[in-house]
């Protein structure tokens, strides 16, 4: 499944590719370990930013869930990209497939 999203970035991702899907590598993460909560288990996606807002480090970035969510994934659902540590907010602003 492929969302559009809005990434609020707690690092700087002017460094990252645009219209190409990140490797772990690349973003320095772990997104086999992105999670909703730090306390709960994780899902497996990849991300593809799309577009960098103005004078700010968020973005708009298509997410791929490699492994299905148990929640429903609907606008305005937010998860954490967590990576060891607390990285960015990912909200579903749109379902595509």
């Amino acid at each position: 499944m492929v969302t559009q999203a809005l990434i609020e970035w707690n690092i700087d991702p002017t460094s990252l590719p645009q219209q190409k899907w990140l490797t772990d590598q690349q973003l320095n993460l772990d997104l086999s370990h992105t999670k909703v909560d730090p306390t709960e288990e994780g899902w497996t996606i990849q991300i593809r930013i799309t577009e960098s807002l103005p004078d700010s480090w968020d973005t708009y970035a298509e997410v791929q869930f490699l492994t299905d969510p148990d929640d429903p994934l609907e606008e305005g659902f937010t998860f954490l990209l967590w990576a060891g540590s607390y990285v960015a907010d990912v909200t579903i602003v749109g379902i595509t497939h």
